[in-house]
Formats: structure tokens, sequence, C-alpha cells
């Protein structure tokens, strides 16, 4: 359907009144930005994916294979591959590296070794395709190198001098500053007022405006009518109930869970498929999904959440020792605590086979842990000491050993079909004196099944052999659910494998094995002791240990930073996944402190952190610039205003669907996946599926490899690696897909059509429009809005010869593609 061109008048008429107060005295270069920082925010993640390709695939090539004849005093034909500036300048035979050109760079010839008249490097042993391939990327990209001082050395030794930057430090109880002013309202507000040097404040936002900006925050919906109208009242004097009191509601809302728990679902890379090269399904990992849901409802303290994802089977085999009878509550903890596991178990799979290159898998549950809870990134120390961050290969592998010594489950990969490979090491949901009556007359019947089939003889009748078909049937099944009957919950979760310590990887393959590393916690923090693991368990209860104590100076810290980047579009730390030395400093570090010991004194309470900012009065400023402040704080780093951003993905769903009252707020079950006898997915036909629903946008199934394309294309998260805060990027196929896709045409329909019944189009159409405004971007039309809109009805219907229906809608759907709505102020 094409919009009418009064509807385009319309919407054209939205998109710029929209955006006026936005950009007014903004630089050009952040005129091409709307989404306040987002170009920045995507440079520091390009300059950090650079950089750990560097350190994880370049740098081990270069010191491994190329250092002995190419370092800066053994100079093999004037090629020094040591620095940057070096590699820049190249050799007798020209310039070695040409950024963004592998083709015609030097080195990549050699490396391929394509033309005769370019010696072969290196000369006595090819290089792997792999490792060819890392280099073609590396120049491609720019031939980042991290550091142009930066000296590669092949004996390069350990660098501590990491270990005074300001994230290793203890949080301490920074004095909260004197407001002379009078204009704080918050502690929160004083450390924000200490930093603007001269910016003013901007104005409080209208209560419009703050409703539907704190709505969107706490649980990803716009406010309702309800919430509009009260709002409007009070404006006209009438009474109706405080922002603190909206606050609560929000915060006790079921919408809050599936919000806050979306937030972190991004940080743990969720996905609904196992991430081999046919990304077979994990029916299970919704149970996590819907754990986590649960948890931030229920204001679980931050750090019982860290140690339940790293050791909650260990939890549940506590609480069920020596076969004691749980009561309910006890029972739903050990589901929980099981469940909890996933976060290790969504590790990434690669390959074909079960647990082929594990040693991957284990890096993945590594770097994940690194990034989720302690902002930094251990990839680099799995090759070498990490050349920024005090992070040793003796820390790394201490964890490899912790994670190595943990049993994975399997969930099926192409052997599944091929080879008739069962999935296994899934996790009882019920403790073991709850199934095992059940468990043993089921192992009972399937003996029983595999006797019949494989003793009985003939007579052969076709009635005969079509039920010995189905036996066998049976027991193929039980054989695909790694030994559970149907019907039984299990978790993707992780358990105890056999303790053991691992050999360092020399260069990161684990073909060349080092020293062997004892289990053991990271030892870069100081301050604070450091957990014994115990002999006879990996040391993943050692690990949540030392994650979640009070002393450690990271993992609240971490945390609190990204509840504030929720809240305000940036952190105070701007990479949130990067505390190390090569990450942003924090551009409020005292209030940072402040807030991370407010946390961990209420409880590593999410919800009242949450309160705390939100009714912060520099929470509450409008996103207006004046006095061209913007010219002297053009990113707002100082937040003398608040931040306008686009709605992520989630909400521009999840709100269509409320508006037009097609949003089904029940939680769904289990993902409608093919029976299992019929998975049969190859890495050359994978496993790829969509399954639409009315559901709020968390709970859509969603891949590893495939990715759903309305999540892609407006910045879902990368469900391969922890997100930790994302894009937002403007590309032509976004207002394509608002403009065409049916799917906005059909909610824009049906809001038509209740509207349609409810009001008349022909005669004054104030009340209508009042109606729509307040449903679509949760305000009443200004008075040009109001005559523009009214003028487009009247000549759509008359003019244009469209029904009224169909005007209704063609209006409704342009305000859907407006500014207004796809952003909060």
């Amino acid at each position: 359907m094409i919009r009418s061109k009064f509807a385009a008048v319309l919407l054209l008429f939205l998109q710029v009144g929209s955006d006026l107060s936005e950009q007014q005295g903004k630089p050009d270069s952040q005129q091409a930005s709307q989404g306040n920082g987002a170009n920045e925010a995507l440079s520091i993640a390009e300059r950090t994916d650079r950089e750990i390709h560097f350190e994880t695939k370049i740098r081990p090539i270069l010191v491994n294979e190329c250092l002995k004849c190419h370092n800066g005093k053994k100079i093999s034909g004037g090629l020094d591959l040591s620095n940057r500036n070096a590699v820049k300048k190249g050799g007798d035979s020209g310039i070695a590296v040409k950024p963004g050109d592998a083709r015609n760079s030097l080195i990549v010839k050699a490396i391929e070794r394509r033309t005769a008249d370019i010696a072969p490097m290196p000369p006595k042993k090819k290089l792997t395709k792999e490792q060819i391939a890392d280099i073609i990327r590396w120049v491609n990209d720019g031939a980042h190198w991290p550091d142009d001082a930066l000296q590669l050395q092949s004996n390069a030794s350990f660098n501590s001098e990491g270990k005074t930057h300001w994230s290793f430090q203890p949080v301490v109880a920074p004095k909260i500053p004197q407001d002379s002013s009078g204009w704080a309202r918050s502690p929160v507000d004083r450390f924000i007022a200490a930093g603007w040097n001269g910016l003013k404040p901007a104005e409080d936002a209208d209560e419009l405006t703050l409703i539907r900006r704190v709505s969107y925050d706490l649980t990803g919906l716009p406010p309702n009518l309800v919430e509009v109208n009260q709002a409007i009242n009070r404006k006209a004097g009438k009474q109706g109930k405080s922002f603190d009191l909206m606050v609560d509601k929000l915060l006790n809302s079921p919408a809050f869970g599936e919000r806050w728990a979306r937030h972190w679902m991004d940080v743990v890379r969720y996905a609904d498929t196992a991430g081999d090269n046919a990304d077979y399904p994990v029916p299970e990992a919704g149970f996590y999904r819907d754990y986590l849901i649960d948890s931030f409802n229920a204001d679980k303290p931050f750090n019982q959440l860290v140690v339940e994802q790293i050791s909650g089977d260990l939890m549940a085999v506590d609480l069920a020792r020596e076969g004691r009878k749980l009561n309910t509550a006890e029972l739903k903890q050990f589901r929980d605590f099981n469940v909890a596991t996933t976060f290790i178990g969504l590790s990434r799979r690669y390959a074909t086979a079960p647990f082929e290159l594990m040693h991957l898998t284990v890096e993945d549950s590594i770097t994940t842990t690194g990034q989720a809870f302690l902002g930094l990134n251990f990839r680099c120390a799995r090759c070498h000491d990490h050349k920024y961050d005090p992070i040793s290969m003796r820390d790394y592998y201490g964890l490899y050993s912790i994670f190595a010594s943990t049993s994975y489950p399997y969930a099926g990969s192409e052997e599944f079909q091929s080879k008739k490979l069962p999935r296994s090491g899934f996790i009882s949901l019920k403790p073991e004196s709850e199934i095992k009556p059940a468990m043993e007359e089921y192992r009972r019947q399937i003996e029983k099944l595999k006797q019949f089939t494989t003793e009985f003889t003939g007579p052969f009748t076709p009635e005969v052999l079509q039920k010995q078909k189905v036996e066998r049937i049976k027991i193929e099944i039980d054989h695909r659910l790694g030994g559970w009957p149907a019907g039984f919950e299990t978790a993707y979760g992780v358990a105890e494998g056999k303790p053991h310590d691992e050999p360092l990887h020399r260069k990161g393959e684990p073909r060349d094995p080092g020293e062997v590393v004892a289990r053991a916690v990271p030892g870069f923090l100081e301050g604070f002791k450091r957990p014994t693991v115990r002999a006879e368990e990996s040391g993943r209860r050692e690990l949540a240990e030392w994650l979640t104590d009070p002393a450690n100076p990271l993992t609240a810290r971490v945390y609190v930073n990204r509840v504030w980047m929720q809240l305000f579009g940036r952190g105070l730390v701007e990479t949130p996944n990067d505390f190390g030395t090569r990450g942003s400093k924090p551009t409020h570090p005292e209030l940072l402190d402040y807030l991370t010991n407010y946390f961990i004194e209420n409880d590593w309470s999410t919800k009242s952190l949450v309160r705390a900012i939100v009714c912060s009065r520099v929470y509450q400023l409008c996103s207006d610039d004046f006095l061209q402040q913007s010219r002297i704080d053009p990113e707002n780093r100082r937040l003398w205003r608040h931040n306008r951003r686009r709605l992520d993905a989630e909400s521009i769903r999840d709100s269509l669907l409320a508006i037009s009252g097609n949003l089904n707020l029940a939680r769904p079950g289990t993902h409608p996946f093919p029976p299992i006898e019929n998975w049969k997915w190859t890495q050359h036909d994978p496993f790829r599926e969509q399954y639409d629903t009315r559901h709020r946008t968390v709970y859509l199934m969603t891949q590893r490899i495939q990715k759903h394309p309305f999540l892609a294309l407006f910045d879902g998260p990368d469900t391969n690696s922890s997100t930790g805060s994302r894009s937002q990027s403007s590309v032509p196929l976004q207002s394509l897909h608002l403009s065409n896709h049916p799917f906005f045409i059909e909610q824009s329909n049906a809001i038509a059509a209740r509207l349609h019944e409810k009001y008349s189009v022909k005669g004054d159409p104030t009340e209508l429009l009042n109606e729509i405004w307040k449903k679509v971007l949760g305000r009443l039309p200004d008075k040009d809005e109001l005559q523009l809109a009214g003028e487009t009805l009247k000549s759509a219907c008359q003019v244009a010869g469209e029904s009224p229906q169909r005007a209704l809608q063609s209006m409704i759907h342009s305000l859907f593609m407006s500014n207004a709505f796809l952003y909060v102020d």
C-alpha cells in the first residue's frame, strides 16, 4: 500500500518538527548523527574488534613466524616487522602492507606464494589457510596496529604496569559535593552538577515527555492511555499520581523483568540455537530466558544472580544432598539453580561433531565471563600475556582448567543425524529423589522394547512389521533425547566434570601444550584474598565467590555502569565491556563509585539502583539544546541535558503491537521446533526458521547463524558474542521496511479500524486526532499538527477519494514512521 501524498506531507512535517530541538545549535558532524554519539560508539566497537583480531591472530603470526628474520636487529630484505612505523616504511621490494588493499600488498603475495618474483614467506613452511585469511582480513581492515610505539619482541615478558589502572583500584566512598544553588534533588545530581564547569542545566522535561521516557526505559513499552490522560489532567490542574509512584508501578510490572532481562541477554549472548555449522536448536534455552525475566522481576540480588549462573549446579547438589526431600520452594530453587548455568551451556559450538574444537567453546566461556562480569577481554591471554591489561597466560589457563573440568551439554549437530549421535549432558530440573522411580520404570520399559526388537521372530505380517518399526523408532527417539524420556524437563546447563588441570597452549594451539596450570581464579586483582580451588571440584564455586566478593572492584562497577547506560544511552564508562587500559575512562568516576557503593549497600538490588537514578533530577531533564551549549559539549558527556535516543528493535515491534491492541502479554510456551525425529540439518542445509508471534519480542526465537531479519535490520544484538552496547545505524532499508512491510501496515490498519468505529472522520476531527496522538506519540498534537492532520484527513477523503478508514490507516502509518514515534526525548 502507498500512503497518500497528504499523509506524506504530514510525515515530513513530523520528521522535521521533531528534530528541531535536537539538531539546533549542533555542529554539522553532530547533525549527521541522530543517535547522540552512535557514530563514536560504533568506532569504539570497531576499534575493539580490530585490536582483538590483532592481538589474538596477527601478533602471534608476526612474533612466531616473522620476527626471526624481520626484527629490529636482523632485517632481511630491508623489511622490519617489529613495529608499525617500520611496516609502513616497507623493505627493499617496496611497501609491504597497503592498508585496505590486501590483494596488492607484498606481504600477502609473499605468504600466498602467488608470484615467482616475490620470495615466499615464511621460506620453509607455508602459513595455514586460516593464518593467511587472518592476515588478509587484517590488511583489508586497515592493518590496524593498536599502538604506534609498541615494539613486538619474540620473548616479550609480562608487563604488570596495568595494575595501577583506575578500574583495578578499590571502590572508594567519595565525598558528596555541595550544592549551594539548591538545584539538586539527590546525590546523583550533585555529582553531575559538579562537573558542569560553567554549563547550565536544561529545563526539566514536561510530564508527558518524562512519562514516555521512563515507561520505555523501565518496561520497553509505551505509556498506556490511562497514564497519558492522567498527565494531561494534571497539566490542566487536576489531581493525579506522582512520578515516584509511577516509577514504583513500572518497577513492579512484569514488563520490567522482560525489559531488563533482555539487556542482560545481550551481554550473555543469548540464542535459541547452539552455533555449530548446522545451528541446531536448543529448545531448553527458553528456560534460561524465563529464569532471567523472573529474577529481574523478583529483584534477585545481582551477586546471587552471578553465583547461580556460574555455579548453580553445585548449589543444587548442596540443596538436595543425601537425597533429602525438598519442599515446594526448594524444588523451585533446585530448578532455578540448574537452569542458571545455561549461561555457560550457551557457549558457542563449532563444526560438525559433538564437542569438536572444544577449546574454542571453553574460550567463549572465558571471554563471556570476563566481559559480562569484569568488563575485561581475556582472549588476548590465550596466546600470550595480555599486552595492555595485567592478565597473564597463567590467569587465562587457570580459568581454562576450571571450565575444562566442567561437563557441557551437547544439543546436536550434523552428526546427530549422520551418525545418530545423541544429545547428551542435559541436567534434570528435578532432584534424583523425585525422578528415580520414574527413571527406573522407564529403563525397564526400554529394555523390554530392545529385547522385543532383537529377539522377535515372525511371522512377519505387515501389522507385526509395522509394530516392530514403531518400537524401534521409540528406542531411537530415546537415544536422541540422551537417555531422558520424552516429557522430562531438562536444562541446557552444565555440571561437574572430572576435576583436572590443563596445560597452557603455546601460541594458543592445543596441539602444542606447555606447562600444566592449576585451576585458579585470576591473580591480577590485589587487596583481597583469592579463594583456593577445592581439589574435588572444578573451581566454579570459587570463581563465583571471587567475582562477587564486595572487595572485587570490577563486578559491581561494571554492572552499575550497564544500568546507567540503559537509562542515559551511554555509560559513565563508554566501553561497558572494556574496563581495561584500552577502554574509556569514566566521565564521572566519583559518581560511579558512589553508585557502586550504594548498589552493594542495598543488597545488589537492580530496582533500588534504577529507582535512585530515574528519580534524580538529571534523569528528568529535557533533551533540548539552548544557548548553543552543544558547541561546548557536543556529545553531552557532562549530562547538562538528557540524550535523545532511538527506540531499540524490541521496543519498536512491541509498541506497534501494544498500540494496535494486538500484543499478547502472556508468556508463551516453548518454540514450535519440529519433532526431534525430524532433526536432519547439516552444514549445507542448516536449521533456519522464524516463528512469528504476537508476544513480546524478548520471546522471539533467535538464532546464532541465521539472524532474525527485523532484529538484524534495527541493530539487535550479536548472538555470537557479548554485546556491551548496541550500535544505532540509520540506513535506507530501515525506512523501506517501515514503509512497506505488511506488519506495519497490519498494525496501523488495526488501530484505524477501531478508531473508525468510534469516531467520525467527516466531522470535527479534533477528538479523533487527540486519540491518535495520545496512542502513538503519548501526547496531544500541537496547534500546527492538529491543523495539518485535519486538513490531511479531509483532503484524503474528499479529494483523493480514499475511504475514511484507509485515510486514517495511512495517517497512523505515517506517524509510526516519524521520528516523533521512533525516538524518545
